[in-house]
């Protein structure tokens, strides 16, 4: 209940064509009704298995320099409100199409990115630094990993800001680029170890200006 009501107060505050749109909220003595924007595309995730299936190849940097242009679109007005979004991540990211051939079609070029699922949001007051710990631990940023499972003091008390979602950017865009994620791994320990060395693959296909964009968000 207290992520819902988290997330409407944040929906509330925030106008921008980037990001999931609150309608109305209804609340009944046993539910509460969020009602949002209905976006006909699915997910990002949903797009990007698609596509591949189709394909048998990643997207162009053409592709992933227009889906990732909307999505620091909306993050950026996020942060200059002082919100960490906290859950950057493929399944978060709606894909909506005003015509029904390009829906249909999956062109990708027509869709509106939309950011959805404020749970984990957070509305910072300006100069304020937070500590909290939120996500699953295989999608948290490596700060929360730490804290949690590091055995690195330095990490207890590390407080962050908003500048925290550009890590998970990163990691977005590394999965549209190649279809898998930079730090696989099949346990915690081996995770925290990967992270901490920074232990991830560059292909070598990608232009320079990408590859100056991923290694500085990484």
């Amino acid at each position: 209940m207290e992520y819902l009501i988290n997330e409407q107060s944040i929906l509330k505050d925030v106008n921008h064509p980037n990001i999931s749109k609150i309608i109305e909220v209804r609340e009944t003595k046993e539910k509460l009704y969020i009602i949002t924007e209905y976006y006909n595309g699915g997910t990002l995730r949903d797009f990007l298995k698609i596509y591949q299936e189709k394909n048998n190849k990643a997207l162009s940097e053409e592709i992933v320099q227009y889906i990732m242009r909307q999505i620091i679109d909306g993050l950026n007005y996020l942060h200059n409100k002082k919100i960490i979004f906290r859950d950057v991540k493929l399944e978060n990211m709606m894909l909506h199409y005003e015509d029904e051939n390009d829906r249909i079609n999956n062109n990708i070029m027509k869709a509106k990115i939309k950011i959805i699922d404020f749970g984990f949001a957070k509305h910072l007051k300006k100069g304020e630094l937070t500590n909290s710990i939120v996500g699953a631990p295989f999608s948290m940023e490596p700060i929360m990993i730490f804290k949690l499972f590091s055995n690195n003091q330095k990490y207890k008390d590390y407080e962050y800001d908003e500048k925290v979602d550009i890590w998970s950017l990163g990691i977005l865009f590394y999965e549209l680029l190649t279809g898998k994620v930079p730090f696989e791994a099949d346990d915690l320990e081996e995770l925290v170890d990967k992270l901490q060395k920074g232990d991830y693959i560059i292909p070598a296909t990608l232009s320079e200006e990408a590859f100056k964009f991923l290694t500085d968000m990484l």
